[in-house]
């Protein structure tokens, strides 16, 4: 059997095309709920400058852009641009495993690119604008680059595009990155050149990285240092306790596979694989709760823990699956299969959460519609304050939603704590709004084509 027929797997490629239509039934069902949190942000400021919005470096933010600035070229009108925003990032993912399927006739990857946006993503799948879960799903292009045995310049381009997005997609990956690389020891009869390379070029991105830090970016590693959030808190039993239990409860199939994989590579002999997946998963581990308490499940917690999920599906499709017999193959997949659709409803259930959500916020719109004047703010606790998380990201996701009516239909409606952020009432006038609590505009700095504010003050929009 040759190495590429070992790769295939007409189980794979159906679950895949399952995987497939449901990322892409969600993107469309759900694309006013996938106006979220980051999303929001990320759409609101492409769409209102008609260029790619990139932050922090994170080049691969840029891809899943190209849809909807491409329909905004077409002269498609706000809410068809929102369609083809939550599609874009859908469309990522399913290019992605076609690409690895089809020019390298890898089925078991081509699943990994596509189970990384649904295991363990029911908070992100509605933020889909985390480029941490990128650079996970291009992991699995990247070990294919690395292990498939061919040679040539397309390698090495493609290689290093790969090795550029995934490292500056999130500085966690930088461990992905360094713990698959010498799997190229493998497959690569000459794999020094090509392994010097990638590490030089890791050496440049971080040099780069750490020469440009934004200030997000140095408060994000001042937390690393930072007494109240030191690796020591490592060394207690009792959070060693509340974070295996986080573990265990939240991350059931990572954990399971890690320990599979584990298990596998000690019963083979495979020393070198066991100390790369091992050293892959407690170094991340580590890194995370370094930086933060990381024991309670959240969706900032879900998106660090991401390349826990990466690297074990890598090593357990590239490294696992294929050198089973053909009835342990489909075993697996079907196992994998039914964790899927325990995944798969979760994420539907946080969408219907979060339809509530939305219906929410059209209500509000709708009675800021009967009243003189474009710009509120209003008591969360007036309206369902159950649905109100991450309410930073509220006045950008109503602003959009109340656009879909058109330019002359824009509002902007904060809540209460959105105008005591920071004094921010001492700093609007009438010819400013806000973008988000951090982020305070003059209404000429919209795009007439989407969004238009007169002048006027925020006033009291109650319930009632």
């Amino acid at each position: 059997m040759s190495s590429n027929s070992k790769k295939l797997s007409k189980p794979a490629d159906l679950f895949s095309l399952v995987l497939a239509g449901f990322t892409i039934l969600i993107a469309l069902v759900f694309f006013r709920e996938r106006l979220y949190a980051d999303a929001a942000y990320y759409f609101f400021h492409a769409i209102n400058a008609q260029s790619f919005h990139i932050e922090h470096g994170r080049l691969v933010l840029a891809i899943s852009q190209l849809v909807p600035l491409g329909g905004l070229y077409l002269g498609l009108e706000l809410k068809q641009l929102a369609i083809l925003a939550s599609l874009g990032n859908a469309l990522f993912y399913v290019l992605l495993a076609l690409f690895i399927r089809f020019r390298y006739s890898n089925s078991y990857l081509a699943l990994g690119a596509l189970l990384i946006p649904v295991v363990n993503q029911h908070f992100l799948h509605f933020s889909p604008m985390m480029e941490i879960t990128y650079g996970g799903a291009l992991l699995m292009l990247y070990y294919v680059l690395l292990t498939n045995g061919e040679s040539g310049f397309q390698r090495i381009v493609l290689l290093t595009i790969c090795v550029i997005l995934i490292l500056t997609s999130h500085p966690e990956h930088f461990i992905s990155v360094a713990v698959l690389t010498p799997s190229i020891r493998k497959t690569d009869k000459n794999w020094l050149p090509v392994a010097a390379w990638i590490v030089f070029i890791i050496i440049v991105i971080f040099v780069i990285k750490i020469s440009t830090f934004s200030e997000y970016e140095a408060g994000k590693v001042s937390a690393y240092t930072d007494h109240n959030h030191h690796i020591s808190q490592l060394w207690h039993p009792q959070y060693i306790k509340e974070l295996l239990l986080m573990l265990l409860s939240e991350y059931t199939f990572a954990i399971l596979t890690f320990m599979f994989c584990t298990a596998y590579f000690l019963k083979q002999k495979d020393y070198f694989r066991t100390l790369q997946i091992f050293a892959g998963v407690v170094a991340l581990i580590v890194l995370v709760n370094s930086a933060k308490e990381a024991t309670n499940y959240t969706r900032y917690i879900q998106s660090m823990y991401s390349p826990f999920v990466a690297i074990v599906l890598v090593f357990l499709l590239a490294e696992v699956i294929p050198r089973l017999h053909q009835i342990q193959k489909s075993i697996l997949i079907l196992a994998i299969a039914a964790f899927t659709l325990y995944e798969a409803h979760r994420i539907w259930g946080f969408g219907e959460d979060l339809s509530r959500r939305t219906a929410m916020h059209e209500a509000i719109i709708e009675k800021a519609r009967n009243v003189d004047g474009q710009k509120f703010f209003i008591d969360k606790d007036d309206w369902q304050p159950e649905y109100y998380w991450f309410g930073w990201s509220t006045p950008m996701e109503l602003l959009i939603l109340s656009s879909f009516a058109g330019p002359n239909e824009t509002m902007s409606i904060l809540e209460r704590e959105d105008l005591e952020y920071n004094q921010n009432f001492e700093r609007l006038d009438d010819g400013t709004f806000v973008v988000r609590r951090f982020e305070i505009e003059k209404n000429d700095f919209l795009n007439s084509r989407f969004f238009s504010l007169p002048k006027g003050p925020y006033r009291h929009l109650s319930a009632e």
